[in-house]
């Protein structure tokens, strides 16, 4: 599902793939903060909008979670709300600025520390909202 974007946007001219296609490259590519800068706006006006799921991670799943796509029925690491964080590549919380720890993120973690009563920023949008009553 990730992938999608990346080899849509950054596909390949012939044989040679764009640097947005290449997970190693993809951060050589201006789009590539464009494309998840508006992913985390997205995913914050979400978390925003159903704050009430907050006390249950939102509904992130805790197990048997199933892919979607050609992926449906299959479980991978990583999946889960307990799962660490890009396990191959994972980030410390000292990585992110959360905290000196040196333990590898899970997507509670991110959960909690990049909600929008809990992040060290905001969006201009959410400010605007809650302006507004």
């Amino acid at each position: 599902w990730h992938s999608g974007p990346h080899g849509q946007v950054g596909g390949k001219s012939g044989d040679d793939s764009g640097d947005f296609e290449d997970v190693a490259s993809s951060p050589n590519d201006p789009i590539f903060f464009f494309h998840h800068a508006d992913v985390d706006r997205n995913a914050f006006w979400w978390m925003h909008v159903n704050a009430d799921k907050r006390a249950t991670a939102y509904g992130y799943p805790t197990e048997a979670a199933s892919g979607v796509g050609p992926y449906a029925g299959q479980t991978y690491y990583g999946q889960h709300l307990m799962d660490t964080m890009a396990d191959a590549f994972g980030f410390s919380a000292k990585d992110l600025g959360f905290s000196d720890s040196t333990d590898l993120q899970t997507n509670a973690d991110i959960l909690c520390k990049v909600a929008p009563t809990t992040a060290v920023y905001t969006y201009d949008f959410i400010v605007a909202c809650l302006d507004d009553g």
